[in-house]
């Protein structure tokens, strides 16, 4: 594997073999008729094996050690479908050069949905996002230290959908 060279911005260096194991937990219940959810728990280890002996042991950037989702849906009258979602991403390493790397903040995000499966057109499904609806600053993407992307601010997506 490679990553983001720290001597040489702009280019690669040989990482060497990367092992990843963890245990994700999903559950889905259905609590009545209308109102269901989905969670997710996972716990990632990650860290550099052979051959580059230099960054043995390290543990990998941009992997989180904790992450985990709940999504709560719940079907209304008329088509209509509500959502909400709650997700948070762990602490995670800005590269994979220990004397180069930063801890980058993990973040909690939530986001609302709807959804409408028009009566008079049963083919066509309108569909809202609200993501990040309390306009949290956080990292989304670590790709080295001098790689990083930011999660959207308050974003609102609108989007139909019809079925031939």
């Amino acid at each position: 594997m490679t990553a983001g060279d720290p001597e040489n911005e702009g280019f690669s260096a040989l990482l060497g073999e990367v092992t990843v194991r963890g245990l994700e937990f999903d559950v889905a219940a259905q609590f009545t008729e209308r109102l269901s959810a989905i969670g997710v728990l996972t716990w990632l280890d990650s860290k550099v094996d052979a051959p580059s002996d230099e960054f043995v042991d390290d543990r990998l950037g941009g992997t989180p050690d904790f992450s985990a989702a709940l999504r709560l849906s719940f079907l209304a009258d008329y088509g209509l479908r509500f959502g909400a979602s709650v997700i948070h991403i762990g602490d995670r390493l800005s590269g994979n050069f220990s004397e180069f790397d930063t801890t980058v903040d993990g973040y909690t995000r939530l986001d609302l949905d709807a959804s409408w499966r028009t009566p008079f057109l049963p083919r066509l499904t309108l569909f809202a996002n609200l993501e990040n609806i309390t306009d949290e600053n956080y990292v989304a993407g670590v790709f080295s230290p001098v790689q990083i992307t930011t999660g959207r601010p308050i974003t609102l997506m609108v989007r139909a959908l019809y079925e031939l």
